[in-house]
């Protein structure tokens, strides 16, 4: 049972801090515009964030062997953490999606 706890810990500081990297490494208003596709600057600040915070997951997930459970928690809160962040749910959700597509 403790161990069970302390998983769950670690999957929700997990995911507010990688919630806080993005953040900081793409701020919403700079997810927006690279969504637009106004700058090719930007849409490379995006990707590259993107990436990043793929990896730190990827690399979470085979480390701590989630399961269906734990990984759903880790999307759940991470969507909850952007959203109190300032991201709107669209972005969330798109964010999101690329997260779970790209981390099996």
């Amino acid at each position: 049972m403790f161990k069970a706890f302390k998983k769950r810990k670690l999957i929700r500081e997990f995911s507010e801090q990688l919630a806080a990297d993005l953040y900081s490494l793409a701020p919403p208003d700079l997810i927006r515009e690279a969504r637009e596709g106004k700058s090719k600057k930007v849409r490379k600040t995006y990707d590259r964030a993107m990436d990043q915070i793929i990896t730190k997951t990827a690399q979470f997930k085979d480390v701590q062997k989630l399961g269906v459970y734990g990984k759903a928690k880790l999307h759940q809160v991470f969507m909850g953490r952007l959203e109190v962040l300032g991201y709107d749910q669209e972005l969330v959700r798109e964010v999101n999606r690329v997260l779970l597509l790209r981390t099996p």
